[in-house]
């Protein structure tokens, strides 16, 4: 179907225009049809049309932002476990906790990032 007709006017023609005057000329199957076009703009999406779109953005992140997180964290890590492993840090009690965290840590990464190429 063509366009809205009333689409073709300036916004000052419309406005000096009879509503009545408009729809008089205007069959009434176009005018449903504009009337519909023109309310659609204001239609809140779909909620699938917004899932979906969000879902394809987060797979797309998921694609870069998984191994880079992954490889981020294992540096991280595996960093604080050679500094906690030194000797001056051995002494503190708390140091055995710290580097079983990062050990587990990393394992964790390592899993998660095995799990990211199968897929």
């Amino acid at each position: 179907m063509d366009p809205c007709p009333w689409m073709t006017f300036s916004q000052e023609t419309l406005l000096s225009m009879n509503v009545s005057t408009l729809f008089l000329n205007l069959t009434h199957e176009v005018a449903e049809q504009c009337v519909k076009d023109y309310f659609r703009q204001f239609q809140q999406p779909r909620l699938e049309d917004v899932v979906s779109s969000n879902f394809l953005v987060l797979n797309q992140m998921k694609t870069f932002f998984l191994p880079i997180t992954c490889a981020l964290g294992f540096v991280g890590n595996v960093t604080s476990t050679a500094i906690f492993l030194t000797k001056s840090m051995r002494r503190k009690s708390c140091i055995a906790y710290l580097t079983t965290k990062c050990l587990t840590d990393t394992f964790f990464l390592l899993a998660l990032f095995i799990l990211w190429l199968e897929r």
